[in-house]
């Protein structure tokens, strides 16, 4: 079983070789590592340049933002099992082999996602972590679900079955795919496994909060386009009791 991993890369060359790091490191298992730059100008290119053994396919060339990158990428990709990996994150030790064990495990599986410690710029713990809750088209749509993207993998059959990361979503590609891939029937499995590091820092979507507000209106139209209805208040109150029981399975987790 090989695995395809493709990292986008734009202006983060101070974290990018601690991402390029974490995926050389992953030790007996079949990967390829696809990167895609989009012309960045702070180092990332030389720093790739430097680097040209650890991967499988170099393009640099302007794109039409993250959707495009990873389209472009995971067109070249040979692998069985797929995942992308940003550059200011990073994959744990052993990661590779967890997840080649875990499709072994679950064959009827399309997708497995783990968990992810969340770490600063500096790479230092922040203390809390991304544990993944039950994934289901009706739970994205409320915002009541928590998918890990860097500790998240799908089969290339699912990928295939989409037509990939829509361009207009300039928020959450990630998470419209999973919606997608949901759409056309994908099994999805939790591993209960800490998988990769989740960096946040001030220059990242989510760490700086700079597209907050269009994030929650590109969920509120997805929502009505997918459901062709507008939220109800029946949807707002289940919405909170997802919620408060992905915080009730996460606590209970830590104890065990």
């Amino acid at each position: 079983m090989k695995l395809s991993i493709v990292t986008i890369s734009f202006n983060q060359a101070e974290f990018l070789q601690r991402c390029i790091d974490s995926v050389a490191a992953q030790k007996g298992v079949d990967y390829e590592h696809i990167i895609i730059d989009a012309c960045s100008t702070d180092g990332s290119q030389k720093i790739i340049e430097n680097n040209p053994a650890y991967f499988s396919k170099i393009i640099i060339e302007k794109d039409r933002g993250p959707a495009d990158g990873l389209n472009k990428g995971f067109a070249h990709a040979t692998g069985d099992i797929f995942a992308y990996l940003n550059a200011d994150d990073e994959y744990l030790p052993g990661s590779f082999s967890k997840m080649i064990e875990a499709f072994a495990r679950r064959p009827e599986a399309d997708v497995i996602f783990g968990d992810g410690k969340v770490i600063d710029g500096d790479g230092a713990p922040l203390g809390f972590s991304l544990s993944a809750s039950k994934f289901s088209r009706y739970r994205y749509l409320l915002g009541a679900t928590m998918v890990c993207q860097p500790a998240t993998f799908f089969r290339k059959e699912i990928y295939r079955a989409t037509d990939g990361f829509n361009l207009q979503n300039s928020t959450c590609w990630d998470g419209e795919l999973l919606l997608d891939m949901s759409e056309r029937g994908a099994t999805f499995v939790h591993t209960p496994q800490f998988l990769a590091n989740f960096r946040l820092h001030d220059a990242s979507i989510t760490g700086s909060g700079r597209m907050q507000e269009a994030f929650y209106s590109y969920k509120n139209s997805l929502f009505e386009q997918r459901l062709h209805r507008k939220k109800r208040l029946s949807d707002k109150v289940l919405m909170w009791v997802f919620r408060i029981e992905n915080r009730l399975k996460k606590a209970l987790r830590k104890k065990a």
